[in-house]
C-alpha cells in the first residue's frame, strides 16, 4: 500500500486550505486507490473526522518524524506555504519538514506550491538550499516558478500546474446547501426583527464604536453552534498564530495516530457529491456542468442575466435580488479599505442588491466581516457560523458576484462560475485574477470606494462575458490540477517501479473531484 504524508496549513479552520486538502485527497485516491494518507494538522482529531485520513499533530516533532519514517512519499503543499511576509518561522517550519523527510531518505514533492514573497536574505538562502534537494517542484502559477528560478532553485524540475482546488467540478455541489445557508441567515435576522430584540453579537450599548461605524443592523446575529461534520475545532487558530500557520511549537493535542479513521474511504467533500448524483462519473472537461448538473456552466451563469444565478433555489414569493458575497480579512494595520467596502456595498443595497458577509477563516475573519458590516448604513447579512467546504462551494454557486480578499474565496467562486472582483494584499491574489481575466479593484492600502463600486457594476454588466471566459480558462486549469497528482505518482513509481499495482488492493475510491480523460470523453 502506498503511504503518503502531506504537510500544509491544515487544521486551522481556514476553509480555503481545507478545500485544498479535500481536493488533494480526492485526486490521490482517484489515481492511487487504497492510498494511505497522513496529514500533519493543527487539529488532527478534526482532520481525521472530516477527511477520513490519518492525522498527526504538526507541532509534535516525534509524531511528524515517525509518520515520515513510515511513509513512502512527502507532499509539501498545496497553498502559499513558502513565504516570510508573516514571519520567517512559518517558512522555517515547512522547510524543516522537507529537510527531515530527505534526511530519512523519502522522496519529496512540492505540491502546487504558491511561492513568495520571500524577502529576507536568510529565507531565500534556506529555500534555495533545501528546495534544490527535493525530487520535483510543482507550482500553481508561472510567477511562482519565476520566483524559484530567481532564488537559484534549478536542480529539480519546476513544473507549472494549477491550484488543487481547480480539480473540483461544480457539478458535485447542488444548490440546496447554499440556499439553506441563506435561508437560515435571513430567517434568523427576520425573527430578531419581529421580536424587537437587539441582534446578538452586535456592539453592546455603551461600547465605543469603531471609527465611522454606522447603524447596527438586525442582520448581525448570533447563531447556535452549527451541527455539522465541520464544526469549529476545539483547538482552532488562536491569537498567537499567523495567517501562515505560525504557532509556538509543542501546542495542540499531542501525537495522534490513525485510530478509528478510514484512510482509504470517505468523501472529503461530504454529502454534496452524492446529493448531486454525480459521484463516480467522469465528466467531459470541455463541458463542465453547472452547480445543479443541468447544463454547461457558462449557460447556467448566463441565466443570471435576470439576476438569478444557475441552480438558485428561492422560497416561494421571494423577490429576485442580486446577491453579492463579500469575503474580507484583517491585514496588518490597514483599516480604511473596510470603509471603502462598506460605502460601495451601501450603494449596491440601495440599488436592489443583497449583501452577505462570508468569513473564510473561522472565527478569525468573523471580526473583520463584522466590522465592515457595522460600517454599512444599509441592511446586510453576516454568516456567523462556520461553513463546511461543501456548504461554502454551494453558497458561492448561489451568488451573483463575489468581492474577495482571500485567494480561495476567488478560486472557489470561480470554480462555481461566479464572477469575482478582487482586493489584493498579496501577489497571489493578483496572480489568480490575472490568470482568469477577472478585475482587481485595488489594494488594501489604496482601495477607493467609488472605484470599487464602479468595478463591481462593470463586472456585473460583463457577467456573461466573464462566465464564458472562465469556462474556457478553467477547463485546461482543471486538467493541470489533475496533472499535479499524476506527476507525483510518476515520480514515486519511477523511483520504485516494483511498487506499481500495490494501491489497487483496497478497491477504487470515489471522490467529489473526477479526473477528466485526455480525450474529453467519460470512461
Amino acid at each position: 500500500m502506498l503511504r503518503v504524508a502531506v504537510s500544509g496549513y491544515y487544521g486551522f479552520n481556514n476553509t480555503g486550505d481545507e478545500a485544498i486538502l479535500a481536493a488533494l485527497i480526492t485526486t490521490l485516491r482517484a489515481l492511487a486507490p487504497g492510498v494511505d494518507i497522513t496529514v500533519f494538522s493543527h487539529c488532527p482529531r478534526e482532520t481525521r473526522r472530516l477527511f477520513g485520513v490519518r492525522a498527526v499533530n504538526r507541532w509534535n516533532p516525534l509524531g511528524v518524524a515517525f509518520s515520515l519514517l513510515r511513509s513512502d512519499l512527502l507532499l509539501s503543499g498545496g497553498g502559499g506555504l513558502l513565504q516570510d511576509v508573516t514571519g520567517v518561522r512559518s517558512l522555517c517550519y515547512y522547510l524543516a519538514v522537507v529537510a527531515l523527510a530527505k534526511i530519512l531518505g523519502k522522496p519529496v514533492i512540492y505540491y502546487a506550491q504558491g511561492v513568495g514573497p520571500i524577502r529576507t536574505r536568510f529565507g531565500r538562502w534556506l529555500t534555495r538550499i533545501i528546495s534544490n534537494r527535493v525530487d520535483l517542484i510543482t507550482v500553481r502559477d508561472q510567477a511562482s516558478r519565476d520566483d524559484f528560478l530567481q532564488m537559484g532553485v534549478n536542480r529539480p524540475p519546476v513544473v507549472v500546474t494549477a491550484d488543487p482546488v481547480l480539480a473540483v467540478s461544480p457539478a458535485h455541489f447542488g444548490p440546496e446547501a447554499g440556499a439553506a445557508v441563506l435561508d437560515r441567515a435571513r430567517g434568523e435576522a427576520g425573527e430578531e426583527a419581529e421580536g424587537g430584540e437587539p441582534p446578538r453579537g452586535v456592539r453592546p450599548p455603551g461600547k465605543a464604536a469603531a471609527p465611522g461605524v454606522g447603524a447596527e443592523k438586525a442582520s448581525l446575529r448570533e447563531t447556535p453552534e452549527k451541527p455539522s461534520l465541520e464544526r469549529e475545532a476545539a483547538a482552532g487558530a488562536g491569537p498567537g498564530q499567523t495567517g501562515s500557520g505560525e504557532t509556538p511549537a509543542g501546542g495542540g493535542e499531542g501525537v495522534a495516530g490513525g485510530e478509528g479513521c478510514t484512510p482509504s474511504g470517505g468523501n472529503p467533500f461530504g454529502g454534496c457529491a452524492a446529493a448531486s448524483g454525480q459521484a463516480g462519473r467522469r465528466p467531459d472537461p470541455r463541458r463542465e456542468p453547472s452547480g445543479n448538473g443541468s447544463g454547461g456552466a457558462a449557460e447556467g451563469k448566463a441565466a443570471a442575466g435576470a439576476g438569478q444565478p444557475a441552480g438558485r433555489v428561492r422560497p416561494a414569493g421571494e423577490k429576485k435580488r442580486r446577491l453579492l458575497g463579500i469575503a474580507v480579512r484583517d491585514w496588518k494595520d490597514c483599516y480604511e479599505y473596510k470603509r471603502a467596502i462598506a460605502a460601495a456595498a451601501d450603494r449596491l443595497v440601495r440599488e436592489g442588491w443583497e449583501v452577505v458577509f462570508i468569513p473564510f477563516h473561522f472565527p478569525r475573519d468573523l471580526q473583520s466581516c463584522r466590522e465592515t458590516s457595522w460600517l454599512m448604513q444599509e441592511p446586510n447579512l453576516l454568516i456567523r457560523f462556520k461553513l463546511s467546504v461543501e456548504e461554502l462551494f454551494s453558497l458561492l454557486g448561489q451568488l451573483d458576484l463575489v468581492l474577495g480578499m482571500r485567494p480561495h474565496a476567488l478560486v472557489m467562486a470561480s470554480v462555481m462560475r461566479t464572477p469575482c472582483v478582487g482586493i489584493t494584499y498579496d501577489p497571489k491574489v493578483a496572480r489568480f485574477l490575472e490568470m482568469t481575466g477577472q478585475p482587481v479593484a485595488g489594494t488594501v492600502e489604496d482601495l477607493d470606494g467609488e472605484r470599487l463600486y464602479e468595478e463591481i457594476v462593470r463586472a456585473w454588466e460583463r457577467r456573461q462575458e466573464i462566465a464564458a471566459h472562465l469556462e474556457q480558462v478553467l477547463v485546461p486549469l482543471r486538467q493541470r490540477a489533475w496533472e499535479t497528482a499524476a506527476l507525483a505518482m510518476s515520480v514515486f513509481y519511477s523511483r520504485y517501479p516494483h511498487r506499481r499495482g500495490e494501491t489497487g488492493r483496497n478497491g477504487r475510491s470515489q471522490g467529489a473531484a473526477e479526473r477528466p480523460s485526455k480525450g474529453g470523453r467519460n470512461r
